[in-house]
């Protein structure tokens, strides 16, 4: 309590060591790994725990091991973090070896729970190609959706996005200037992993041979159905959270929307709109919710009946997740032809079909029978 935080070790010898170095915050399990209802009774003491295990193979397992069983019980600033150790040192010889101050040092830079949990996944293979991409945001999901506390999961999810993005955007030019194109369908091609905007073609929108500017359309038109119907947020966070908008500042409202929205469910499309207005999305918001919009994506309007929202909501969902299948089914047959094994097999069976169903085929009938 006096210190704000308390050091977890892997064994007591450790303990006795940072005691006598003055460090008296500090605690292990008996000889066992550091389990579940261990790791809520170190939350009772702190909010954040530091895990100082060996800086060996078997410690950074242990770490690892760890890491996996607090995803599940993450609560909104409860979380662990780490510290990395030399290689083949343990807590009582880094004090006998380099002293106290040094192992200060270390424990004032301990790293965060979603470091580790990203290094983690990025160690499990290359990503040089589109394939080992998608399985890295793949593994990178699961992750996430072990997180049960919907808040925390969503930050998660956020944060790995960015750094998805933010890794394998396009590289410096020899200049240290970064290349920004200014037209937005050429933003960012490397980076994204979401669907291609450009690739759907939504009920009620009319090629009009621009392909950048269908793109920019769609992605208004999908704002405003958020902005118009915010109740249909509440359900779809998660697969609203895996599309990247290819316009930037479109894709900031989306980012604003979904964390404003997700702790505050109930927010009705007035309040939603006052709150993007007083956040700098006043322009942005105008060219949302524009008639032109509308014109073209009638299901997105204020006066849209729900059910037609919904439906149009579910067919841009499906469409995004439909483009983003491929990949992930290449992966699945890549893992199935190094693994025959039944969880493998279920995997890729799983994306067939989910490719056969995905399509959007309810909404197109349904806009057939009002044409």
């Amino acid at each position: 309590r006096e210190t704000g935080t308390v050091i977890v070790t892997e064994g007591y010898t450790d303990v006795i060591a940072l005691a006598r170095a003055g460090f008296a915050h500090a605690v292990a399990p008996l000889g066992t790994a550091l389990t579940e209802e261990q790791i809520v009774e170190l939350w009772r003491m702190a909010d954040e725990p530091i895990l100082c295990f060996d800086g060996d193979n078997a410690g950074q397992r242990a770490a690892f091991r760890a890491a996996g069983r607090a995803l599940p019980l993450l609560k909104p600033g409860k979380s662990l973090r780490f510290v990395g150790l030399p290689a083949g040192a343990d807590p009582d010889s880094l004090i006998a070896e380099q002293g106290a101050p040094a192992l200060a040092v270390l424990l004032d830079r301990a790293r965060p729970l979603v470091d580790v949990i990203w290094d983690m996944e990025r160690a499990q293979g290359r990503t040089d190609t589109p394939e080992q991409r998608a399985a890295l945001e793949g593994r990178l999901n699961a992750r996430v959706a072990e997180i049960a506390e919907r808040g925390v999961q969503f930050q998660y999810q956020q944060e790995f996005r960015t750094r998805l993005r933010e890794m394998f955007a396009p590289q410096r030019p020899a200049g240290g200037r970064r290349f920004v194109s200014h037209k937005a369908g050429n933003r960012g091609k490397n980076g994204r992993f979401g669907a291609s905007a450009a690739q759907i073609r939504p009920v009620g929108i009319r090629p009009p041979g621009d392909l950048s500017a269908l793109q920019r359309q769609q992605e208004r038109m999908l704002l405003a159905l958020l902005i118009n119907h915010p109740a249909l947020i509440d359900g779809a966070v998660e697969a609203l959270g895996e599309i990247s908008l290819k316009s930037e500042p479109l894709d900031r409202v989306l980012r604003e929307i979904l964390n404003h929205t997700v702790n505050s469910p109930e927010l009705d499309s007035p309040l939603l709109q006052r709150h993007l207005h007083d956040t700098g999305f006043a322009d942005q918001l105008g060219m949302v919710l524009s008639p032109r919009t509308y014109r073209q994506a009638s299901f997105a309007a204020p006066d849209a009946q729900p059910d037609d929202a919904a439906i149009l909501l579910q067919d841009i969902l499906a469409r995004y997740r439909s483009s983003r299948l491929g990949p992930d089914r290449a992966a699945a047959v890549r893992d199935l032809a190094d693994d025959m094994n039944e969880a493998n097999n279920d995997r890729l069976q799983g994306i067939v079909r989910e490719q056969n169903n995905s399509g959007g085929g309810r909404l197109r009938g349904r806009q057939r029978q009002t044409d």
